[in-house]
């Protein structure tokens, strides 16, 4: 058995199916300012030039640009009066160290903008976030969530249905694995305290706590990490259930609980429940090189 264990450090911190996210989360509120529809819904125009600009800079240094999805903040943790995105730096280290260009997708009230923005992108990854609601028929959540709020889960479901009718390369991370369960019709735990048995702590609140994650044979996962097991951090509380219609499981960790998912075909769509961008050792190496590789590979079609 080939086993590839990352180091005990931290990274410095630096179709939908039947659900919809509909109703659930806080709505992002229209917040009057002078120069508000410059950036919260700009002319189609000037989408089409950060298009061409975006096409640019990857000729230029035969780079892939690579777009990141983020949080929405609803007056919640910065600014009661205010609404903002925020991501974790490390998404963009972990893809700038690898070759790419990582931009920042923005929140666009039209969704039309997104299409002339994603004509400029070659790849996108969905970050992690705040909870995902229970899809269950007749279920209801026996602990508080923390829900996502309704303009994130809007921006992600145009996102996700753009880079499918693309063929854009994806790969979501902790909450992007479990919104792409979901879209392809998949299930979740709500949390995985009150519904599983589960002897690994998922949530330990230290990044530097790790467990072991078994590799499925005949997986993309598999290929990209040449071994049969991995030592990953771990920051959630809920996880698929079902796998969705065309996807597969492509890893587990040790107590059954599914840890990577990945679609059936050979469209580059990879879901991880770790935190690869948050370790520093070569398995984050050749998680984020294969997945600049592989939107590098869209950008030369």
């Amino acid at each position: 058995m080939r086993t590839c264990r990352g180091e005990p450090r931290v990274r410095p911190q630096r179709k939908w199916g039947s659900w919809r996210p509909h109703g659930h989360g806080a709505p992002c509120p229209y917040i009057p300012s002078p120069i508000a529809g410059r950036f919260l819904n700009p002319p189609l125009e000037r989408e089409r030039k950060r298009e061409k600009g975006l096409k640019h800079m990857a000729e230029e240094t035969r780079r892939p640009v690579i777009g990141i999805s983020t949080c929405i903040d609803v007056g919640k943790r910065i600014n009661p009066e205010r609404t903002y995105q925020i991501l974790e730096i490390s998404y963009a280290d972990a893809l700038a160290e690898a070759g790419a260009i990582p931009v920042i997708v923005p929140y666009l009230r039209d969704a039309k903008h997104y299409d002339a923005l994603l004509s400029g992108i070659d790849g996108l990854v969905m970050s992690g976030g705040e909870d995902l609601p229970s899809n269950v028929p007749g279920e209801a959540p026996k602990v508080p969530l923390v829900l996502a709020p309704q303009c994130r889960l809007e921006q992600d479901r145009v996102l996700l249905e753009r880079v499918l009718e693309r063929k854009l390369p994806f790969l979501g991370i902790c909450y992007g694995m479990q919104f792409l369960n979901l879209h392809f019709g998949g299930t979740l735990y709500y949390d995985i305290p009150h519904q599983l048995s589960a002897s690994v702590n998922h949530r330990p609140g230290d990044m530097a706590h790790l467990h072991t994650v078994k590799i499925k044979d005949g997986t993309r996962l598999k290929a990209i990490l040449a071994c049969d097991e991995v030592s990953v951090n771990s920051s959630h509380h809920q996880a698929v259930r079902a796998v969705g219609a065309g996807l597969k499981v492509a890893a587990v960790c040790e107590d059954g609980v599914i840890e990577a998912i990945e679609p059936e075909d050979d469209h580059f769509i990879l879901g991880i429940q770790w935190h690869p961008e948050k370790m520093a050792d070569e398995n984050r190496r050749k998680i984020f090189s294969a997945f600049v590789e592989a939107c590098m590979k869209k950008h030369d079609e």
